[in-house]
């Protein structure tokens, strides 16, 4: 019962109408949170108004007795439940199964839970435990009999719009089969279908299928099944055509996009596909209103188009006669943008907006220049000006394809400026690269120049767009070194040098090549003449070596051009090979030798090899005068000793000219080999030439001694060894005798040294006073390096050796036997 009189501040701790209490022997405050009182034996608190749930010993045994009460609870509701099942299904009448409806309503109200007061703990428990002491769903009735809760649905109130009888899909399905929506019915059954799905219910494929096949729009032969698409309005207007197999907007507006490609599994009307439907209209090349519609909705939509979309959209209406234009439709290759004013007889296109569709217009062709074949054959008829062209062409250059590019720049469209005057019958046409810009400089070195009327900028748009197709600004590399060369005459030649050398770093840089310049146009030293760059030099003392040496007040200024400091070592080995030619140079050698000093940092060990083998030092002969010889750097020395200049060539070009020559292989002096092979070669005639001066020919022995005694240079030349022993290299001394009278009459003879030519086998080495004046025999120069080199080098015996005593009986005969090779030697020099 209520009390309006209660206070709203206790309202809270009333029970709710019609819950039941928990009885402990008699009744408590304390409620059930449902429709059931609850009498058992739960320990209450001191006042006996509540249960103790506080006391954690007494909640524990109070809360167990709850969960007992709650499982109780559920085994009455499912009780009840089974026997109203058992009732519905053996009843059919509809007063019956109302009151059956009733009593499990009066369950589901009785067991239905609520806050219980005053502790609201008490009929959680009851509540969790009702539903959780089973795994067994509740059970409840519906319009099929009882059934879990989860096989029932709460009733749709979308379905009333089409279900007139009990609703369930089969029923849908009978009510398709037996009439005909109308639309209204149509839009509430798909809404009533995407409910249906999206709510988990599941429906196989064969029902689909009926479903499709069961709903039909408009006519008996359009159902479901034979809709593909749906119509989004911001893409194709509602007002427009769309293909069969599209769903009516009124119908599909309705519904999401998602839903319809979800359970349905229909796509958007796309571009490409209504623009291969509408290209088939017979209207689209008759109705010029109709076709700037379509080329409008087109327009509109292409920028959200892909590229291979885009194509086929292209394909589908480039031979289609559908472009408005102020001549009426016609194909878009025949017609062109509305700002191509050249001709006033072109078919321009009419929008009221021409640049919403410029992009269309664009991919289907639609012209932004006029075709140039249609300009050169209105170019020819004389009725047209270059100027005009030129002004046109650049306003719309950037819309010119490549090959129409090319085919200006190729084409001989431009006329020449008439320098001298005089009218010609018929004008004369040149491609861009053969004209040049109207300058003063070009005009001052003659160069071709393009027929200008006005003022010429190279920073307007005409200006600019010659230049691009190739009009030239300044001289082409070939033609400014042309003109900086002979036989260009001297003003022009000077100008154009002074031009190239100013603006090498700006116009020629990149395109300058120095080993293929083929024109002499760099001044030299030397009046008028000129050199490539790979012929001339910075270095003035290279000069010397007849090398063109570039004009000395441009020596800063042209190492960028490519002319070297000095020639390469090649360079200069083969030169000096050609001045080898003609001995005249022998004056100049120093200076030659000289500057070839100052390179040889330049020159690497093979050079120097090569040069040791070649004849470039000059002589002059001392016999011809006027007469130069050359000799190669191992025939020649720096230091000759006295009387040998007839055999060793001597040189001095001073000291700086002299190192590079002893890098070529230019010795000191003659060493002991040299010598060694002088006497083998030439004793006699050194001999005869010394005339008496026995001392120059003793110094070369005791040379070739020291050698020998060191082990050097001639102790590695055996083959020389063997010819110096067989040879008369060697001074000999024999005593000669002079008859004189003396007062004594004693007859004594005293002998002068005199000095001979000999070879190893007839000198002995003088140990033996008595011997000597005995025999008389060639003997060596009593000198200890001589000696030396004649007994040790040359294994030479010494007199005592040979004329040896003997102690034996038969003396006699052995010294006779001994001294026969001395006898026989003497006999030589009788």
């Amino acid at each position: 019962d209520s009390d309006e009189n209660i206070s709203p501040v206790f309202k809270d701790l009333l029970q709710y109408p019609e819950q039941g209490k928990i009885y402990i022997g008699f009744s408590t405050d304390q409620t059930t949170g449902c429709c059931s009182h609850l009498a058992a034996r739960v320990i209450p608190t001191m006042e006996r108004v509540s249960i103790d749930m506080a006391n954690e010993t007494l909640a524990k045994y109070n809360s167990e007795l709850l969960y007992l009460s709650g499982t109780l609870c559920r085994i009455l509701y499912e009780d009840e439940m089974d026997q109203i099942k058992r009732s519905y299904n053996s009843v059919n009448a509809v007063h019956d199964r109302a009151l059956l409806e009733k009593r499990a309503a009066h369950a589901l109200t009785h067991f239905t839970y609520h806050p219980s007061t005053p502790n609201t703990q008490i009929g959680k428990i009851l509540e969790s435990q009702f539903f959780d002491c089973t795994r067994k769903n509740l059970s409840i009735l519906s319009t099929n009999g009882v059934l879990p809760i989860s096989d029932v649905r709460i009733p749709d109130p979308k379905m009333m719009g089409f279900i007139k009888n009990v609703p369930n899909f089969q029923d849908v399905l009978h009510e398709l089969r037996n009439r005909m929506f109308s639309e209204n019915e149509i839009t509430e059954l798909l809404k009533w279908f995407v409910s249906y799905r999206s709510s988990g219910n599941i429906v196989s494929a064969s029902e689909l299928d009926q479903f499709m096949g069961l709903t039909r729009i408009g006519n008996i032969f359009r159902t479901l099944k034979t809709i593909r698409h749906y119509l989004n309005p911001g893409i194709i207007p509602t007002d427009m055509d769309v293909p069969n197999d599209v769903m009516p907007y009124t119908i599909s507006k309705t519904l999401p996009p998602q839903d319809l490609k979800k359970w349905f599994g229909w796509s958007e009307l796309t571009l490409v596909i209504w623009a291969k439907f509408i290209v088939n209209k017979p209207n689209l090349e008759n109705d010029l209103t109709f076709a700037r519609k379509v080329l409008q909705i087109l327009a509109r939509n292409l920028n959200n188009t892909s590229r291979n979309n885009k194509e086929i959209i292209r394909q589908l209406f480039v031979q289609k006669r559908c472009i408005p234009t102020k001549f009426g439709l016609k194909l878009p290759n025949e017609a062109y943008f509305q700002n191509v004013t050249i001709f006033p007889d072109l078919p321009t296109i009419e929008f009221q907006k021409p640049l919403s569709v410029q992009s269309l217009m664009e991919l289907l062709g639609v012209r932004k220049v006029v075709e140039l074949k249609l300009v050169f054959d209105r170019l020819d008829r004389g009725n047209w000006d270059h100027m005009q062209l030129v002004k046109y062409l650049a306003s719309m250059s950037s819309d010119l394809k490549a090959d129409e590019i090319r085919i200006l720049k190729s084409k001989p469209i431009w006329p020449k400026e008439n320098s001298a005057g005089s009218q010609l019958v018929q004008i004369q046409r040149f491609v861009t690269s053969n004209l040049h810009v109207p300058s003063s400089l070009n005009r001052e070195f003659g160069l071709p120049i393009i027929d200008w009327k006005g003022r010429w900028s190279s920073s307007t748009q005409e200006g600019t767009f010659l230049i691009m197709l190739g009009l030239r600004e300044y001289p082409t590399l070939k033609t400014i070194l042309e003109l900086a060369a002979p036989p260009t005459d001297p003003k022009i030649r000077s100008k154009a040098f002074e031009y190239f050398i100013d603006n090498f770093d700006k116009n020629y840089l990149k395109e300058y090549s120095p080993a293929t310049v083929n024109n002499a146009f760099l001044p030299c030293s030397d009046q008028n003449t000129y050199a490539k760059p790979s012929e001339c030099f910075i270095n003035l003392e290279c000069k010397i070596m007849k090398f063109k040496v570039i004009r000395q007040d441009l020596r800063y200024r042209v190492e960028k051009l490519g002319v070297h400091q000095d020639p390469s070592r090649e360079t200069i080995i083969n030169e000096l090979k050609k001045l080898s030619r003609y001995v005249q140079y022998g004056d100049d050698a120093k200076k030659i030798f000289e500057y070839l000093a100052s390179r040889k940092k330049d020159f690497i060990r093979s050079d120097f090899d090569q040069l040791a083998k070649f004849d470039f030092i000059p002589l002059r002969n001392k016999t011809k005068t006027n007469e130069i010889i050359l000799f190669n750097p191992r025939s020649v020395y720096f230091e000759v000793q006295e009387g040998l200049s007839e055999f060793f060539p001597c040189i001095d070009f001073g000291e700086r000219a002299n190192s590079f020559l002893s890098a070529c292989g230019v010795k000191k002096r003659p060493s002991p080999v040299d010598l060694a092979r002088l006497l083998v070669e030439s004793s006699t005639k050194l001999w005869g030439l010394i005339k008496g001066n026995i001392e120059i020919y003793l110094n070369i022995l005791r040379i070739i001694a020291i050698d020998f005694k060191s082990f050097r240079n001639i102790a590695d030349e055996p083959s020389l060894i063997a010819r110096m022993k067989g040879a008369c290299i060697l001074v000999a001394i024999k005593k000669e005798r002079q008859e004189r009278r003396t007062n004594s009459g004693d007859g004594n003879n005293d002998g002068i040294d005199c000095y001979y030519l000999s070879s190893t086998n007839k000198i002995f080495i003088n140990d033996n006073k008595i011997y000597q004046r005995v025999f008389n025999p060639l003997t060596a120069p009593e000198e200890n390096l001589l000696e030396s080199l004649y007994k040790i080098s040359l294994y030479k015996s010494s007199l005592n050796c040979v004329m040896h005593d003997s102690s034996a009986p038969n003396s006699q005969e052995q010294f006779g036997i001994t001294v026969k090779p001395l006898y026989n030697d003497m006999s030589g020099h009788i």
